[in-house]
Order: structure tokens, then sequence, then C-alpha cells
């Protein structure tokens, strides 16, 4: 009878209305190709490319004219302009998106916040700086507000206390956890996105005042840590960058490495939460389990089950994450182990770890790159009436951009084609860290056999979880 019941309730659940996400669009699971010729393909492609970079690869030089390639240089005055520039601005569409949100239409489609932030905010600006370096540390309104009360009402961020170096990453990391559970759990209208962001504010404002300016947006404010990881991807810069490698190195703790695994975990977790399988193992394996305790509750369990399966998701993220953890210390581990390496595995993982980035970037471009050419066309329109008020101040309000929906074959070979190539250059960025780190070709070769299998498994799991059917 319990099983009986809850075969009904899984029924139940899959068959009632899904609310849309405001970054969700239907992943593509009729393939064109079997999965498994998929799998085998870039599997093999990743042990040639293992190959190649095993026999090529050296440490990179840097150039005479700069001894510390990356490292922070003067600005010349154009820079410090834009700069200017772009802080008033950043600081300004800030404030649009608090008004808007606060005052404006309650339709999330309309509404230029929900728009503006998730579609160029958290989507186009990562790519352009894992594109052109990171500009975003200019333009950070965040930062912005709290040089100008600095400068103009002489409020003092030079900090009450001394940070905690033993910190780390780690405030960053939990607003980072915060701020996807929201993402995919907050349901935010546009009201709601406006009051994390006054709520947000407020907390950098403190946390800068409390320690200082300088440590909060260099380790607690996550969207510039975000950002100064995706720089790393710049073609612009010098391809490794000196200062970033050594502050990987010596990073407090290993807070550094988990933060670049969440970036790759959220992500993954993510694709998975809303798809069949996911649903599947908790109605019809987990909450078996626990059917005796639900029917001894008695009265409405199909909504305590449900509830519950709010819970499991929330929970899951997490474990997601101590899961991603634990597979990367080990396959770090056995790295160690092969190369008779002496050195604190802790170093090793911050090491490593920036080789991740790569892969969690084209993680990030695979699932939410059809976003922009759809909900992103729109603000072509919403910039005319932000508030939904009627407006129509650069005359573009009528406008019907019809959104550029790509084939589903195409999608899905665009997403494979980006996780080959991620996964492709964390191999190389591996390969030559460990050449760095190791001193010799051959230990550096054996080194790296942990990580291609660990590339191995992330890329599969990867292409597996694009491969499911939505719940």
């Amino acid at each position: 009878m319990a099983v009986l019941g809850v075969r009904i309730l899984l029924l139940g659940a899959l068959s009632a209305p899904l609310s849309a996400s405001a970054h969700f669009f239907a992943q593509p699971y009729t393939m064109p190709v079997p999965f498994q010729v998929y799998a085998l393909a870039v599997g093999l492609a990743l042990g040639l490319s293992f190959l190649l970079i095993g026999v090529f690869a050296a440490v990179p030089t840097l150039g005479p004219s700069a001894p510390e390639a990356g490292c922070p240089v003067p600005a010349s005055r154009l820079a410090r302009w834009a700069s200017g520039v772009g802080r008033v601005l950043s600081v300004a569409l800030l404030v649009l998106c608090i008004a808007t949100g606060a005052v404006g239409t309650k339709n999330p489609f309309t509404n230029f916040n929900m728009s503006f932030f998730w579609i160029i905010f958290v989507l186009v600006i990562p790519y352009a700086v894992a594109l052109l370096g990171n500009f975003y540390s200019k333009v950070n309104p965040w930062l912005a507000i709290v040089d100008t009360l600095e400068k103009v009402l002489g409020v003092s961020f030079a900090g009450k206390l001394s940070y905690p170096k033993g910190l780390g990453h780690y405030p960053a990391l939990l607003l980072y956890i915060i701020f996807i559970w929201l993402e995919l759990f907050g349901a935010l209208t546009p009201r709601g996105l406006s009051l994390c962001l006054v709520a947000y504010t407020v907390t950098n404002l403190c946390g800068a005042w409390l320690v200082g300016s300088r440590d909060w947006f260099r380790y607690c404010e996550f969207f510039g840590v975000m950002m100064h990881f995706f720089a790393f991807l710049a073609p612009l810069r010098r391809a490794r960058n000196a200062c970033f490698a050594k502050e990987a190195a010596t990073a407090v703790g290993f807070s550094l490495s988990v933060f670049v695994i969440f970036m790759l975990s959220s992500t993954a977790f993510d694709g998975v939460h809303s798809t069949l399988p996911f649903a599947h193992l908790y109605w019809v394996w987990v909450l078996p389990l626990m059917s005796p305790l639900l029917e001894a509750l008695g009265a409405n369990t199909r909504g305590l089950a449900t509830s519950l399966y709010y819970v499991w998701q929330w929970a899951m993220l997490l474990v997601m994450l101590v899961f991603y953890v634990l597979v990367y210390t080990a396959f770090i581990w056995m790295a160690r182990f092969v190369a008779r390496s002496q050195h604190p595995i802790q170093m090793l993982m911050n090491r490593f770890a920036l080789s991740l980035i790569p892969v969690a970037f084209v993680y990030h471009v695979a699932h939410y790159f059809t976003l922009i050419f759809s909900q992103g066309a729109q603000l072509v329109r919403i910039v005319s009436d932000p508030f939904g008020w009627g407006w129509n101040l650069f005359g573009t309000a009528n406008v019907d951009p019809a959104p550029l929906m790509l084939d589903t074959g195409i999608i899905w070979h665009l997403q494979v084609s980006f996780i080959l190539i991620g996964h492709v250059l964390g191999v190389y960025w591996a390969h030559v860290d460990a050449l760095a780190v190791f001193g010799t070709r051959k230990a550096a070769l054996v080194s790296q056999l942990p990580m291609l299998f660990l590339m191995l498994f992330l890329t599969t799991f990867g292409l597996w979880i694009l491969s499911l059917p939505i719940a």
C-alpha cells in the first residue's frame, strides 16, 4: 500500500504544472548521435590531446618586457577615464534595477531588472570578462559605492577588524551558495530581486566597513571573486598569469579550490536537478524509505512528500559540492602519489584548481548560452520602457525582436564542442602547472594521468547531464 501511494504521488508530481525558472530552457535529449558514441569520441579526443600536450607542452616563459605578466600596472589616462565612466554607469544600472523591481511592472518578462540582471549581468558580463580580462574589477558597482562614500562623505572603509586570513574565500562561497539557491529555488519576482540587490548592497557596505574594502572585495564579494577566476581565461592577457599562479599556490586553506569546484558543481546540479532521473531517484527510491514515517504523520501525505522533495533538492545542492570536492581530492592525492611528490596536498589542490576554471566556464556557457538569444533579444524593447509604464524612450518599445531559436541538434553539437574545448584547455593548463610544480617532464606526465581520468569523468558526466530528459 505504501509503495502504491508513492507511485501515485510520483504520477501526481510529474503531472503537476511546473513554474518556469528565470534561466530555464529545455535541454535537448533527442540526440543526433547516440550518447555512447559522443562519450567515446570525446574521450578519444581528450586522450589524443593529452598525448600531444605531454610531448609538446612546456612551461611558458614571460617576455623580457613583462617580467610579472598580469600583475597590476599603472593605468593610462584613457583607461582611468573609461573606468570612471564605467563606474558611474554600473551604479546607475544597479539603481535602475532596484527601482524598476520595486515600483515597475510585476511581469518578470517585461521588467528591466529581471532581463538585465539574469541575462546581461549574470551571463554576458562573465563571458565578456573571460574574453577581455577583468574589467569588472574596475567598474564593480558595490566597490564604486564604497569608494564614493569614502571620498565624498569621508566614511572610513579601512576596516575595524583585521580580516581573518584563515577564512580565505569562504565568505564569498557562502554568498555564492545563497545566490544559487535563490536562482534555482527562490522563484524571485521583480520585487524580490530588487530586495535581494538592496540586501546584497547593504552586506557589501557593512562588510567593507568591518574588515576593510580591500580584503572584503578580494575575498568576500562573490561576483568579484568569480570574475577574477573567469578573467584567467582571457586570451588578450598573457597565457599564464604569474601573479595568479603564485596566489593559488600560497592561498590560505583550500577555500580557493572549493570555490572553483562550486562553480562547476552548481552548474552541473542546475542541469540535473530538474531531470527525470533526479525526480525518479526521490519519488521511487528515497520516498519509499520514508513512507512509514509519512503514514504515521497522517494528514496531507502528498503535500508533505512534496515539501520534503524541495528539502531534498536543497540538500542535494550541497551534496553535489561535497561529492565533487571528494572526487577532486582523491584525484589530486593520486597525482601526488604517482609523482612521488612531497608538496603539501593543499597547495596542489589550489594550484590545479585553476585547470578546472575553463571546465566550469564551458559548463556555464553550454547550459545557459541560448538564453542570450531568446530572452536577451527582448532587452531591445524593454530598455525603452524599463518600468512597464508605457514609455518609449528610445523608440523601440513596440519592436518585437524575434528570438533566435536554434535547432536542438545544433544546440547539442555546440554544447559538446564547448565542453570538449574546455576540458582540452583544462588538460593543457594542468600539464603546464605539473611541469612547473614537479620539475621534470616524466614526473609531470605521470602525475597528469589521474588528472586525465578526472577530465574524462567530468566530460562524460557533463554530457550525460545534458542528454537527460526534463521532468
